[in-house]
């Protein structure tokens, strides 16, 4: 299914659950107090809410406005309980080792429990057109992996997890001030017959059932 937006996609996920919320802080610090800020639109639903962030400046003014929020590296946080839901929206991508992190989850969520987890989609149709026209991939700096479904099942399997589910974003009003209508319409087309096209992919990735 396609998505405007990835916070719609994980917000039916956490109603009346124990969520952590990995990455809490956000980019946008004035967020704190909108409606577009993700931790604060969980904390609105969510029986129980746990953040988790490396940003200590961040972390510390999320707890004066009364927020649980506990600083920590992803990759190596221990807060020696488990979560129904822990939300991972656009973190993989950033972490130094994929693998530690999803140990990190995998160590943190119940065994019925779900990782509602969001990143980057690599294979995009505006990547081909950025480099098709510019001759290079539009890539954030602070990126350090990109994965694709086959790639991240592989990540997962190693640590008891595996992809239940795949949705889609469909980040159209990022491209609407480029005005290029053509390109724009191809990239409506192409994600409506192919949602694998679309700019982010959401995943609900679960615990493996022992046999």
């Amino acid at each position: 299914m396609r998505y405007l937006k990835k916070g719609k996609w994980i917000l039916k996920y956490v109603a009346g659950k124990s969520v952590l919320d990995l990455g809490s802080v956000g980019q946008d610090n004035s967020k704190y107090t909108g409606n577009e800020w993700l931790h604060g639109d969980i904390s609105k639903t969510a029986k129980e809410l746990v953040g988790v962030d490396i940003d200590k400046e961040g972390v510390d003014a999320l707890k004066k406005k009364g927020f649980d929020v506990v600083f920590s590296n992803v990759e190596e946080m221990n807060l020696n309980r488990k979560f129904e839901v822990i939300v991972a929206g656009d973190i993989i991508e950033h972490v130094s080792n994929a693998g530690l992190f999803l140990s990190r989850v995998e160590q943190h969520l119940e065994d019925d429990g779900v990782l509602v987890l969001c990143t980057p989609n690599p294979i995009t149709v505006m990547q081909f057109f950025s480099l098709l026209f510019f001759g290079s991939l539009a890539v954030n700096d602070e990126h350090t992996c990109w994965l694709t479904k086959e790639v991240l099942s592989e990540v997962c399997s190693r640590y008891n997890l595996e992809i239940t589910q795949v949705d889609y974003v469909y980040n159209f009003h990022p491209y609407r001030k480029l005005k290029w209508w053509p390109v724009l319409f191809v990239y409506g087309l192409l994600t409506t017959l192919r949602p694998e096209f679309c700019e982010t992919h959401c995943y609900e990735i679960k615990k493996k059932l022992k046999n």
